[in-house]
């Protein structure tokens, strides 16, 4: 039915596209459009605060009215302190959403005064999508939007042309290895590529296209390989390859470089570790290959094992909840996922989140173009980072982003093979589902994000000894079953993802505490330390 009630919008969602395909990016325009936003921030933020955030269906006006802040407070504060010194102030105001606040809606309170809002009022009403996308997550099968192409190519289409560029990837053929449709990531790179007439030659696809998804998204995903067909580009279909299958990527790697002698590669780290591991077991190089990864961290551990085929790696920052960019790779990091905040699209303050957990400096974000699909005013992210300003000479420094993002994790959510994991998901089946069928009581489970020896993410499912005896294959069974119903995803979802790459293991060991000693359902650990290597206290057992 909704292919049908849909049917009318497609001649005017084609023109749409056709208008897309139909106007290359180029370098240079890349620069300047950067340049000029660094140059009109504080005006871009003060347009989309009068514009949006002061309207009356905006879920930041009562917050501003809370704090006394009018539209003509707002702008002498900016143009008198500086942006993030304004962001500073209005936060300590009360001016501002948690990461749940954000994500749920529902009652915001703020010195005794409640307001409610729902997570659509965060839309920006002036804009449209082409394409129902879905996130990386598990919560509720992933977060669906609809992807705006004019703003991908205002804010991430430069990024990928100055990132390709300081790379030496240019002219290289491009490879993607990510969630295919209807994941952001995978359509995303193509969209972009395409406007930058870059050659993107094979798109390999981690999940594949689920059965149940709409005719209406199918629809769309059609219309724009119809466009881009009409302006006589020739762009890949995803082909779906699980992580298990690393060899079909490699070969296809190797085809590209004996072709041109170079490549990038568009994926997750975990699975750039896997196309690595697959290169060593066959005695082969992977000089020439350039990695580009998103969508979890890149651990010093994970860049040493892809370095030692000679490939180079770098990361980017995306957030589906902003549009896309926030993070891109410098060309003179410091550390292996030393990124540049994308200031020229958004600002950012830090602050440290209170709770039961060791205190995070997570990040607060607000957009500051018109046109961002979400208009966020200091939303909590829910990821943290050692925040960094440095003169680094890269060509991001020389347009004006000098803030740097290093060591970027997330507070509440567990990452790996390109999906996220949110750890009050898990809460519920640690503290009552697993118990109830195995024993034991809440203090006895506990879920551990940790890079293995193999430099790949992996969950750790902790389970105490004094439950005795356990079958531990019937144990992970259960909570991946658990996770499957609490996240309400089709099978067509994550899940295989996870069960593919064995990514869910189960440690007979007793849960660790914080250094506080708080015992909490999920955790952390540095990179390259495994939960055998921490003692019951917490710290690291020695050698």
């Amino acid at each position: 039915m909704g292919f049908l009630r849909d049917l009318p919008t497609y001649p005017r969602l084609f023109r749409r596209l056709a208008a897309y395909f139909q106007q290359p990016q180029s370098m240079a325009e890349s620069r300047v459009t950067i340049r000029r936003r660094i140059e009109r921030r504080e005006e871009l933020f003060l347009e989309t605060a009068r514009d949006r955030l002061y309207a009356a269906d905006s879920p930041y006006r009562p917050l501003l009215a809370l704090a006394q802040c009018a539209c003509r407070d707002l702008d002498i504060m900016v143009r008198q302190r500086g942006l993030e010194e304004a962001l500073e102030r209005l936060y300590r105001a009360g001016v501002y959403l948690s990461f749940q606040e954000f994500k749920s809606g529902g009652a915001i309170r703020r010195d005794g005064r409640e307001f409610r809002v729902v997570p659509a009022q965060f839309n920006n009403p002036t804009v449209s999508g082409v394409l129902p996308v879905r996130s990386g997550g598990t919560r509720s099968a992933g977060t669906w939007s609809a992807l705006n192409i004019e703003y991908l190519a205002d804010v991430y289409v430069p990024q990928l042309a100055l990132t390709l560029d300081m790379f030496g990837g240019w002219d290289a053929p491009i490879l993607t290895w990510q969630l295919g449709f209807p994941s952001g990531a995978g359509i995303g790179h193509w969209f972009c590529l395409a406007r930058l007439r870059r050659r993107h030659v094979r798109w390999f696809s981690l999940t594949p296209i689920p059965r149940g998804i709409e005719a209406r998204h199918r629809a769309a995903f059609e219309l724009a390989h119809l466009a881009a067909g009409r302006a006589g580009l020739r762009l890949p279909r995803p082909e779906f390859v699980p992580v298990g299958a690393a060899g079909i990527v490699l070969d296809a790697i190797r085809h590209e470089l004996a072709g041109a002698g170079r490549c990038v590669m568009f994926t997750t780290p975990s699975c750039a570790v896997r196309l690595a591991a697959e290169a060593q077991a066959r005695g082969e190089s992977l000089r020439g290959v350039l990695f580009l990864c998103g969508s979890e961290a890149l651990t010093p551990g994970k860049a040493d094992e892809i370095r030692a085929r000679e490939a180079r790696v770098a990361s980017y920052y995306m957030i589906s909840e902003v549009g896309g960019a926030v993070g891109a790779p410098c060309s003179a990091p410091e550390d292996v996922d030393d990124m540049h905040f994308r200031s020229d699209a958004l600002a950012m303050i830090a602050r440290g989140r209170p709770g039961e957990g060791p205190r995070h400096d997570v990040m607060l974000i607000t957009t500051l173009l018109p046109h961002a699909p979400k208009l966020l005013l200091n939303v909590e992210m829910d990821d943290f980072a050692l925040i960094r300003e440095r003169a680094c000479g890269c060509v991001w420094d020389e347009l004006g982003c000098r803030t740097h993002l290093v060591g970027l994790r997330s507070v509440t959510k567990l990452t790996g093979e390109g999906t996220t994991l949110l750890g009050t998901n898990v809460v519920h089946i640690l503290e009552h589902i697993l118990p109830a069928m195995f024993g034991g009581t809440s203090v006895d489970y506990q879920l551990v994000e940790a890079e293995g020896a193999d430099r790949l993410t992996h969950l750790y499912l902790l389970v105490s000894p004094r439950l005795g005896p356990l079958d531990e294959a019937a144990v992970r069974r259960r909570f991946i079953e658990a996770l499957d119903r609490t996240a309400g995803m089709p099978l067509g979802g994550r899940r295989p993802i996870w069960e593919q790459a064995d990514s869910i293991r189960v440690l007979r060991r007793d849960p660790i505490p914080t250094g506080a000693g708080k015992l909490l359902p999920f955790h952390t650990l540095g990179a390259g330390l495994h939960p055998t290597e921490v003692s019951a206290s917490g710290g690291a057992t020695a050698p």
